[in-house]
């Protein structure tokens, strides 16, 4: 690639009085660039005159960001050894630490650089990933860099668990997206406070020797990739892979095709390849190759090797990069981890309130999932989902099922079950306005799904029925066996009053539909839809768990719990305040249909936003939500492509109709233009992502999940008859607001009740006493009530607030009154949640008192015997007794033996940041465990017998601690 001497007179300007060695780093090797080596001052000056002609180096006092990003927009390398402040955001680079304590470092497994003769040292280290310079950058508005994350070194804290990644290539294989900016620049980052503790200056020059050789050679891989995602036995594998050549001379060199068989160490060669790129051109290398029948992950590696000289005769490795993929069985066939227990979700025979979340691995949202889809880094994130505590993932239907869509889904079938995950599969939504499918004469057949006009149909059709049926039939057949799937028919669903032509004519004979129009006309629309899908579903073979989904009753769209009323669950979604999650999730409880309620989606715009994920969690469980997923994991791989059709949500602005949902037109002139392109106009993972991006390590969004999955054994929900209900009504979105406003003036007395439907009046519990009208009722429920107010019900109406002066109505005491209690009954008592901020707070709770400090919410399980699960901060104490006191942050800690939490043996505890945690009895033994494992990773005695100090490593772990004999046991 060759550069201006303008270019380079921007690039060095200003720096080479600095550093004596940049002023000859204008100077060219033939026609490229220099490499810069930013590093940290102590290194920099012991390698000037050590290194060859083609490294610029600059002390990291001496750096200029703009002068770097200069460089490597126009397609320059750069090596950074050193800490990563001052890592210019263009770059899409970012980086966290990976805790205080010095770490092991090793070579990454997937390395594109061959570092089997380094030896690091334990050493401060930080974790790359990918961050855009914005949150939310637009298709086709803003840059969006193509490049590939890939590790180098991996860290690994003191419980031998991987921290982070300290070393990392981002290899800008092609030019960004509308910027046109950085391709074929390759940045190597080794993020270290001090790198010479982390390896002595010597081995620091022969690796930048090492990669001085690949710059010198130029070649640069691209994308590599297999043709399918899966293979079936019996069939042929293909994998490709593109080269590009940065030089200006041509360049011959070899291709090494390599593969490892499912749980195997070492790689077999398949096939070595001679190419030749053009000057500045880029070449494909095709490998076809059968393959063995043995099933599982089929890692594939391609190595680029070239004589740098071209005189050694002794070709060296100058790059690498991985892909792979799952051999299969003609059908895919995968156990069910998960079946429905009442109003819990049972995983492995434990009912239990779980977490989960949403996986779109590509940064181009619902388009480019499965086009971008690497079977090898969705292993990683399946099994890095599952440390973090998800056993419910979410994923999004392609628009085409084409063959390469569909053999990308079955891999994240296959790799779920892998991980005893069960699959939230949404087939239709509101983004893509066609839909398509292979018909069995090999065409492709492509529908009209949602209409230009058709913004008060929402997220689902009344026209092409048959076209909709075959469509969902595509997967049914394909997933016949899939034990580990469920579908949800439709993800946001809304319907104001639709006419004859927006509907098919089989749909406008529909018996069952009111002809009075009304959001009970509209549900029933799409409730009836929703059984025709499910119908041919189940004609094609699948008998997986199917409901229709949630429907935007907040906006007036329907009713969501009339729509899923005879569906196996009850979903719902939350993007609003924490105390909405939990009242309008208590609005829609299920448990008079002994159903459980799913919320399927929860979040905030804003990427790593631990204070609403760690909200959503205790209000959501706080509502009664049996299962909650959070929106969403985050943006393992950086799409290829640029999204392909422009945005369909813009045809909202034309022609407004008063029925249509009024939030997308709103949405559609905020967030789109004409500029616009893709099915969604963002990469949703960067706006609400809960990883850092292109890696698999938790951020602390994650982390307030996976803190609440290490209990969900003691939240297993119970239902009982109450002495007093709440009763919602059916079809009346109009009540929706003022009830929410009496469930919140419930929480701020205290009071002990249970929700109930309209619908199901007629099986109200006998023991109810009392029932607070959420909503007018219609008719012939109230005659229903009326009949039962004879036999000593006391009934209030809507808007009725003389129950908050009748001392009968049960009721828990606690302070400060500033805070509100909800109550939850669990399998093996009550469970106790306050929410508020206070120095202290008291439970009055029946049998004991429990005092607590309260940051933002506290919580007390309560069992036949005591306490059994608590958290809190500050001092938490039950009955008088201490039983933890915190320097810092909150701690949850609950009793394994069934033991009172002051007499427990076996105490398991987590805590939200480090902290020293102090007790009244002396801990005999500490425990570290990993998610999923039987066996500690470690165990020790602490310093001070009645103290433990929990620092930043092991605050990332669930700890069970040993009391008294329990050592012995």
């Amino acid at each position: 690639m060759v550069h201006t001497s303008h270019l380079l007179t921007i690039l060095f300007c200003g720096v080479a009085a600095a550093c004596p060695a940049w002023a000859g780093a204008s100077e060219m090797l033939g026609t490229e660039q220099r490499i810069f080596l930013v590093a940290d001052d102590a290194l920099a000056h012991g390698l000037e005159g050590k290194l060859d002609a083609e490294y610029a180096i600059v002390p990291s006092s001496a750096f200029e960001p703009q002068a770097l990003v200069a460089h490597m927009a126009a397609g320059g390398d750069c090596v950074w050894i050193g800490p990563p402040d001052k890592l210019p955001s263009e770059l899409w680079l970012g980086a966290f630490s990976c805790g205080a304590a010095p770490h092991e470092i090793r070579t990454a497994g997937d390395t594109p650089l061959p570092l089997d003769t380094y030896t690091f040292s334990k050493a401060r280290a930080y974790g790359a990933y990918i961050r855009p310079p914005q949150e939310f950058p637009k298709h086709n508005i803003d840059e969006e860099a193509r490049a590939e994350l890939l590790p180098i070194l991996t860290a690994y804290d003191r419980f031998g668990q991987p921290a982070g990644y300290p070393g990392v290539l981002m290899s800008y294989y092609a030019p960004s997206l509308v910027g046109k900016r950085f391709g074929g620049s390759q940045f190597y980052g080794f993020f270290f406070d001090a790198p010479a503790e982390a390896m002595e200056p010597a081995a620091w020059l022969s690796l930048l020797q090492s990669i001085g050789h690949r710059h010198t050679s130029g070649l640069q891989a691209g994308p590599f990739t297999a043709e399918y995602a899966t293979v079936h036995a019996g069939e042929r594998a293909s994998v490709r892979l593109r080269v590009h050549n940065r030089r200006t001379a041509s360049a011959a060199f070899e291709v090494h095709v390599l593969q490892r068989a499912p749980g195997g160490t070492q790689w077999i060669p398949i096939q070595t390849m001679r190419r030749v790129a053009d000057g500045g051109g880029s070449i494909e290398a095709v490998c076809d190759f059968p393959i063995a029948g043995q099933e599982g992950l089929h890692d594939v590696r391609a190595e680029i090797w070239q004589d740098v000289t071209a005189q050694s005769g002794k070709p060296q490795l100058i790059d690498s990069r991985e892909t792979g993929f799952i051999v299969v069985g003609n059908v895919i066939d995968t156990p069910n981890p998960m079946k429905l227990a009442g109003t819990n979700f049972n995983f492995d025979g434990q009912d239990a309130f779980y977490v989960g979340t949403h996986y779109y691995p590509s940064s181009v949202w619902i388009e480019r999932t499965w086009r971008d889809f690497d079977s090898v880094r969705a292993a990683q994130d399946f099994a890095a989902m599952r440390r973090a505590g998800n056993r419910i993932v979410r994923i999004w239907v392609d628009p085409y099922l084409d063959e390469p869509a569909l053999r990308a889904m079955d891999a994240a079938v296959y790799l779920a079950a892998e991980n005893g995950i069960m699959l939230d599969v949404c087939v239709f939504h509101q983004w893509a306005g066609h839909l398509g499918f292979e018909s069995p004469d090999g065409s492709f057949q492509q529908f009209t799904f949602n209409h230009a006009h058709d913004f008060n149909v929402y997220s689902f059709s009344l026209r092409n029925l048959d076209l909709q049926r075959t469509y969902v039939q595509t997967l049914a057949r394909r997933w016949k066996n899939a034990g580990n799937v469920m579908f949800n028919l439709a993800n946001e669903t809304y319907v104001k009053a639709p006419d004859a032509s927006q509907m098919d004519p089989e749909a406008q004979q529909w018996d069952g539909i009111p002809n009075e129009p009304g959001i009970r006309r509209d549900t029933l629309l799409y409730r009836r839809w929703a059984d025709e899908m499910a119908k041919a579903i189940r004609e094609v073979g699948g008998r997986q768990l199917v409901f229709p989904g949630y429907m935007f009753s907040l906006s007036d769209g329907g009713d969501t719990y009339l729509a899923n009323e005879n569906a196996p669950l009850m979903p719902w979604h939350g993007y609003f305040a924490a105390e909405d999650i939990a009242a309008t999730t208590q609005y829609w409880d299920a448990a008079c249909s002994k159903r459980p309620l799913l919320l399927e989606e929860f979040g905030n715009l804003g990427w790593n936003n631990p204070q609403t994920y760690d909200d959503a969690m205790h209000y959501s469980l706080a509502g009664g939500a049996s299962a909650a997923m959070s929106y969403e994991w985050g943006v393992s791989v950086l799409a290829k492509e640029q999204a392909f059709e422009p945005m369909p949500l813009r045809r909202s602005l034309d022609q407004p109709d008063p029925r249509w949902f009024a939030p997308i037109v709103e949405y559609a002139q905020q967030n789109t233009s004409e500029q616009s392109v893709g099915l969604c106009p963002w990469p949703s993972g960067f706006g609400y992502g809960s990883i850092y991006h292109g890696t698999p390590f938790m951020a602390d969004a994650a982390r307030a999940l996976w803190r609440m999955a290490q209990f969900g054994e003691y939240f297993a929900r119970r239902i009982q008859p109450e002495t007093a209900y709440a009763l919602a009504p059916e079809a009346d979105t109009n009540a929706i607001p003022s009830a929410l406003e009496t469930l919140k003036a419930l929480w701020s007395q205290g009071a002990v009740f249970g929700v109930w439907r309209e619908s199901a009046i007629e099986t109200l519990p006998k023991t109810a006493r009392f029932v607070i009208c959420l909503g007018p009722l219609q008719e012939q429920s109230r005659l229903a009530l009326e009949k039962c107010a004879d036999k000593g019900l006391r009934v209030y109406a809507a808007g009725d607030t003389a129950w908050k002066t009748n001392p009968e109505l049960p009721r828990i005491a606690f302070t400060p009154e500033t805070a509100r209690l909800l109550v939850r009954r669990v399998a093996n008592g009550m469970l106790y949640i306050l929410m508020g901020a206070a120095p202290e707070a008291v439970l009055e709770l029946p049998g004991q008192r429990v005092d607590m400090g309260l940051m933002d919410y506290g919580m007390a399980l309560m069992g036949e015997h005591g306490l059994l699960l608590a958290e809190g901060a500050g001092t938490i104490r039950a009955g008088g007794k201490l039983v933890v006191q915190t320097s810092a942050g909150r701690v949850v800690c609950a009793s394994e033996d069934g033991r009172e939490l002051q007499q427990t043996r076996r105490m398991r505890v987590v805590v939200t940041k480090p902290a020293t945690l102090t007790f009244e009895r002396p801990i005999q033994e500490a425990l570290v465990y990993g998610e999923g494992q039987a066996e500690p990773l470690a165990r020790f005695k602490p310093a001070t017998p009645t103290e433990l100090a929990v620092d930043d490593e092991l605050a990332q772990y669930r700890m069970v601690l040993l009391f008294g004999d329990a050592a012995l046991e």
